[in-house]
């Protein structure tokens, strides 16, 4: 054995049964990742949807509205805050194409009145009924037409 050249080395070679198998995995992972990235060309058309959201006659001042698709889609949820009655759901280029079921939530201060303080620190109560969120029937389709946003008002009774 010449010592200069051989120094640390056995006479037989160490091998790794699970490199390949690791290198494998590896080249898997990685187009996986690259295949959830996904790319413009693979996003739903979108469309900016505005409008107005009232409850019995008034503005909601305060709330949020979700746009959740048809069950037997693979469309993402889309939403938006509500502010002064107003909201306008433009994330990511707005609502994918496509029909949706509509939750609109609401808060307010806690109601006023008869001796009772408004206390700093107490949670807001929601006051929009369940069948206009959690077991909403409201339902509404957006379509593709053109590069306006969309005006849907919800009048909430």
């Amino acid at each position: 054995m010449n010592s200069k050249t051989d120094i640390g080395r056995s006479s037989h070679q160490c091998s790794f049964p699970w490199k390949g198998a690791a290198t494998l995995l590896a080249s898997c992972l990685g187009l996986f990742l690259a295949g959830c990235s996904g790319s413009a060309g693979d996003s739903p058309p979108r469309v900016i949807v505005t409008g107005s959201v009232t409850f019995q006659g008034q503005p909601v001042s305060k709330g949020t509205i979700r746009f959740v698709p048809d069950e037997t889609s693979q469309l993402p949820v889309s939403g938006a805050v509500i502010t002064n009655g107003q909201y306008r759901a433009d994330n990511k280029g707005g609502v994918p194409v496509g029909r949706h079921r509509i939750e609109i939530t609401a808060v307010r201060p806690p109601a006023q009145g008869n001796g009772i303080e408004v206390v700093e620190g107490v949670p807001e109560e929601h006051y929009i009924p369940s069948k206009y969120n959690t077991e909403s029937t409201l339902e509404f389709i957006v379509t593709q037409e053109g590069s306006n946003p969309l005006q849907h008002d919800f009048n909430l009774q």
